[in-house]
């Protein structure tokens, strides 16, 4: 039987791993479909994902996120952090229940038309539906609930999908996983079911696939700069932690404590890669202090760079990096996955963020505190403490 597949993407790494499943798997008389899912994205980030649509020959594309307004910040303002704080009230969180949950009944009728017009010719003459996305994605949610008879397929997209396993979260079907076999391990440890956790087939090398996507994309394609420096290079990830509500100071303290692990770190030359949503304030506060210490440094901060995957993006480095340093990032975890070439060593430290993350919301911290084990017990194998 002929299938129609539809792929609910978030990110570009997302997409990426998405188009070489998609690829790997299909059958003759596929009709697969490419959906970016709801919330918001920034242009150029929609730019980039369009590009790595382009692993696959989808039958459609269609990008159903909205673009937040010029120069919006993710840092948390005065008025968020006050709702953030109120959820946690018995009365305000009941109050928000009932206003979220009349907003998503709206929200979703809205999409649910949209994706049945979508459908409504590719399912015009039986063909079985497919349905594949991420554990907490929105629209492939819709679609398994108008297909209740729809087999689906879930792909990891970083620490949170592992919680909603850990938590009691329960798919429709597997989970395909780039850290399988540790965290099958983890939940037998733990009385967890595994059944469905299933390993992401990797047909060719992944950095080739990164290589034939920086040849595409034409800032990627001009010289590096860094190249006529002369010096290895540690790659340090300037993680998306404000939600945590964490001082001015931690950023200093975040590149000091990087620099506690080097012995000599003047023979370095550091590439400072921050995430999509990093404020302005924290990219700021960072050069500054690299700048007051003297170092040799490149931040990563051009549109193109912050909205492209590092897992992609390292494929341009790769071969002259040591060192590669965060404090719980997916990324970090996958690159140590993708990237194996032994002259790189991989660092995590989840544990520096206890000391800034006093002033941040009950919710948060309670959820860096669940990610401790899997970061420790599954993501880590090839990383260092430091």
């Amino acid at each position: 039987m002929a299938r129609t597949r539809v792929f609910v993407t978030t990110s570009h790494i997302s997409c990426v791993l998405m188009c070489i499943h998609a690829r790997h798997t299909a059958q003759p008389g596929d009709r697969d479909i490419l959906l970016v899912d709801t919330g918001e994205r920034q242009g150029p980030m929609l730019r980039i994902i369009e590009e790595a649509a382009s692993l696959h020959a989808w039958a459609l594309y269609r990008n159903f996120s909205d673009e937040p307004p010029a120069g919006i910040t993710y840092k948390p303002s005065l008025r968020k952090r006050t709702m953030r704080r109120m959820k946690e009230l018995p009365v305000a969180r009941a109050f928000y229940r009932v206003a979220l949950r009349a907003f998503e009944r709206r929200r979703d009728a809205r999409y649910g038309r949209l994706l049945a017009d979508l459908l409504r010719p590719f399912l015009a003459q039986g063909e079985q539906l497919v349905i594949h996305g991420h554990t907490q994605t929105h629209l492939n949610q819709l679609l398994a609930a108008q297909h209740p008879e729809a087999p689906c397929v879930f792909f990891e997209h970083g620490i949170g999908d592992y919680i909603f396993i850990v938590e009691g979260g329960r798919l429709r079907g597997p989970m395909i996983a780039l850290f399988a076999d540790r965290f099958s391990a983890y939940l037998r440890r733990h009385g967890i079911d595994d059944k469905g956790i299933s390993p992401l087939p990797m047909p060719i090398p992944f950095p080739d696939v990164a290589r034939l996507l920086l040849e595409r994309h034409p800032d990627a394609a001009s010289p590096d700069p860094t190249a006529a420096i002369g010096k290895p290079l540690v790659l340090v990830l300037l993680e998306s932690v404000e939600v945590y509500e964490v001082p001015r100071r931690f950023w200093a303290a975040y590149i000091d404590h990087v620099l506690s692990a080097l012995d000599d770190p003047h023979r370095y030359h550091f590439l400072l890669k921050p995430h999509p949503r990093a404020s302005a304030e924290a990219l700021r506060c960072t050069e500054d202090h690299c700048r007051a210490l003297g170092l040799s440094f490149s931040l990563l901060d051009e549109p193109w760079q912050k909205n492209m995957a590092i897992e992609v993006l390292f494929a341009r480095w790769a071969d002259r990096t040591e060192h590669v340093f965060c404090l719980f990032s997916s990324a970090c975890f996958y690159l140590s996955q993708l990237y194996t070439a032994p002259g790189i060593a991989y660092h995590s430290s989840i544990d520096f963020m206890d000391a800034f993350i006093g002033n941040a919301p009950p919710l948060f911290r309670r959820q860096l505190e669940a990610v401790k084990p899997l970061v420790k017990e599954v993501f880590s194998e090839r990383c260092l403490p430091y």
